[in-house]
């Protein structure tokens, strides 16, 4: 790596690490002012509940907003070189701006990889953290929406669920066949799972032929155990690996479709390459910036660009888990679509 490489890459590299924290930090302060009020009667109150709920969101925010701040850093830096005309200098040297890209390669690849660590190892744990927290922090009389749930033919709703996932409250199962037709209805007050397995109490079970059984106590034959429920009153926000190639292939319980989770497992490779891809884009919007008019309106053309992919990945997720679109292709799209008409520009400029 040459001089006029390192001094590129640590210029983005300075610039990507402020924009990320400054976010970050504006995300939380907003967050907070939402929710300070009700953190503080939590657990045992007062800041340190405040600080315990920021810690475990920020590498939820840092997932989120990593790709934002790539954008800006790779817009600021060759903004910089641009201004200054340090990159006319560069070229004069005999390097062309692909060459001058070059430079940016190991910083993205590295930002990247930071990127796929924090989305599949640090902000699973971070969540699931959270989530529990958050259940055992809560009011006794905070209210729970119904949560219903999927394990393969059968459909499970219930309004609240111990942490240890041992008790469900006022559950309701809907059993299905094979071809996803009704085929009987359970409520009960509650479901306690001991050492004879799972028993459903003050039951009324209606078969699809009318047939009605009423027990105080009913046996609830299921392959679901405490751990596939424990947390979930709470769906997770971020998954790992893992996990998702699990409730992919429905070895786990999940609370969303088959199809959700086989576009958030193809998301997990995706996702690191908007790193390079926000790079991409920064190339070309920055080229020839002249003033700080010039900076801002290219920064606010390159946000504009970033958040137009941003709505296409997430609306090619929204099809994609509605069957319209295949997993692999709502995930990879979007990335690609943009990534070639960014060098597209970006080749028709230099030339």
């Amino acid at each position: 790596m040459t001089l006029a490489d390192r001094y590129l890459a640590r210029l983005f590299a300075t610039r990507f690490a402020a924009c990320l924290l400054g976010f970050a930090a504006v995300v939380l302060l907003l967050d907070l002012l939402e929710n300070a009020t009700a953190m503080m009667t939590r657990g045992e109150g007062g800041l340190g509940a405040v600080a315990t709920y920021a810690g475990l969101r920020l590498p939820l925010v840092l997932v989120q907003l990593v790709p934002i701040a790539a954008l800006v850093g790779a817009l600021l830096a060759l903004a910089r070189v641009g201004q200054t005309l340090e990159l006319v200098a560069i070229k004069a040297a005999g390097r062309s701006y692909y060459r001058v890209l070059a430079g940016l390669v190991p910083v993205a690849l590295a930002v990247a990889a930071l990127h796929f660590a924090l989305n599949d190892l640090v902000a699973p744990d971070a969540d699931r953290a959270l989530r529990v927290w958050l259940e055992r922090t809560a009011e006794p009389d905070e209210d729970i929406e119904r949560l219903w749930v999927r394990d393969r033919g059968t459909i499970l709703a219930f309004e609240g669920v111990d942490p240890d996932g041992r008790w469900l409250s006022a559950p309701l199962i809907v059993e299905r066949d094979a071809a996803g037709v009704a085929t009987a209805r359970t409520e009960a007050r509650a479901a306690e799972h001991g050492e004879g397995g799972w028993v459903l109490l003050d039951a009324t079970r209606v078969a699809a032929d009318g047939t009605v059984t009423r027990a105080a106590r009913l046996p609830w034959a299921t392959r679901i155990v405490p751990d596939d429920l424990a947390g979930l009153a709470r769906p997770a926000q971020v998954y790992a690996l893992a996990d998702l190639a699990a409730l992919r292939d429905d070895a786990r319980l999940g609370t969303r479709t088959r199809a959700f989770y086989q576009v958030q497992w193809h998301e997990k490779f995706a996702a690191p390459l908007a790193v390079p891809l926000m790079i991409l884009i920064a190339a070309p919007v920055a080229r020839g910036v002249r003033g700080r008019a010039g900076t801002l309106g290219r920064l606010v053309f390159g946000g504009a660009v970033a958040f137009c992919y941003l709505l296409g990945d997430g609306l090619a997720q929204v099809v994609a888990e509605a069957g319209v679109l295949p997993p692999a292709l709502a995930a990879w799209a979007p990335t690609l679509v943009f990534a070639a008409a960014a060098g597209a520009v970006l080749v028709a400029t230099e030339e």
